[in-house]
């Protein structure tokens, strides 16, 4: 009974949103992981290269408006 109760106080005490770790304005890293190193990618339109069109690129990826961050690099992408 008593582990009940503080448990429910436990989980009453907590806050009911988890706070954010990144915010619009943050700075990104958009490229390519190589197997042993991340390789940063530029704009561009190139299919197949780590680069990304001008309008979405890695900054967009957190910017509180639902953009999105899009590489044309076929595997291994990300920020």
């Amino acid at each position: 009974m008593k582990k009940a109760v503080f448990f429910m106080v436990l989980a009453f005490a907590s806050p009911l949103f988890a706070q954010g770790i990144f915010a619009p304005g943050d700075a990104v890293i958009g490229g390519q992981s190589d197997g042993t190193n991340f390789v940063a990618g530029v704009s561009g339109t190139a299919g197949g290269v780590n680069n990304w069109p001008g309008a979405e690129g890695p900054e967009h990826l957190i910017d509180g408006v639902g953009q999105k961050y899009l590489n044309f690099a076929e595997f291994n992408t990300g920020v």
